[in-house]
């Protein structure tokens, strides 16, 4: 089983010189409960830039296809590809062009580092898939500059309130879709299913269905997805 490896929480407060000691990933093997952490900030990551950073910023999204692993470490608009076996080698890496994605990058000092509005409201990718030659990436986008300067104003509950539902109502969810090589095929805001909810079963893409505010119900909807190419040469 491969799942992330946090580590200690006392790193939030050591700084940038204990995050290049930080292991990202970790092995489990259930039989004997064996653990072997591996998969450190490549160098040129975000994280290796010398500032602070919330703890949790580098929660990892990643998969397993192919003997490779597929991972993004959290804020960083990287996806790196690590391979499976011993000792887990970095085999490449490309930024894929996420759009308008504002995240944070890096406090001067602990103070800075840690403030919980830049992390909330920064961009995040929150989940990678593998499906057949392609692959996925659901993310939020982050606020724009103006938009978190303009979150992080004083102001009554009432105004807040409104500001959250239009924020929210601008910034959504949404998938990536990119050949192997990283190159870009669509880029869109998903209508009927959750953008970060999506997983592959036996060769099939799957996705939960968006939940109705307006209406509570005792089930959920799941979808079967799949990948086609349009006249306009877009993936849809």
């Amino acid at each position: 089983m491969l799942y992330f490896d946090q580590g200690s929480r006392t790193r939030e407060n050591e700084g940038p010189a204990s995050y290049a000691a930080m292991h990202l990933l970790k092995w489990l093997d259930p039989s004997t409960g064996k653990k072997e952490a591996f998969a450190n900030f490549p160098n040129g990551s975000l994280f290796k830039n010398g500032n602070y950073f919330p703890f949790g910023s580098w929660l990892p999204a990643f998969c397993i296809s192919d003997g490779f692993i597929y991972v993004a470490f959290g804020i960083e608009p990287v996806i790196y590809l690590y391979d499976v076996d011993p000792p887990h080698e970095l085999i490449s890496q490309f930024k894929p062009s996420l759009k308008d994605y504002h995240y944070f990058q890096g406090g001067e000092n602990a103070k800075v580092g840690t403030d919980i509005g830049f992390f909330l409201l920064g961009g995040k990718i929150e989940s990678i898939v593998r499906f057949k030659e392609f692959l996925l990436i659901a993310y939020f986008p982050g606020y724009s500059p103006a938009d978190l300067s303009a979150f992080q104003e004083n102001m009554g509950v009432e105004e807040r309130i409104a500001l959250r539902e239009r924020m929210d109502e601008k910034y959504k969810r949404r998938v990536w879709i990119g050949d192997l090589e990283g190159n870009t095929l669509g880029d869109f805001v998903p209508e009927v299913f959750q953008a970060n909810n999506i997983g592959v079963r036996e060769g099939e893409l799957f996705a939960i269905g968006v939940e109705n505010p307006d209406i509570e119900e005792d089930l959920f909807r799941i979808y079967r997805l799949d990948i086609a190419e349009s006249t306009s040469r877009d993936i849809e």
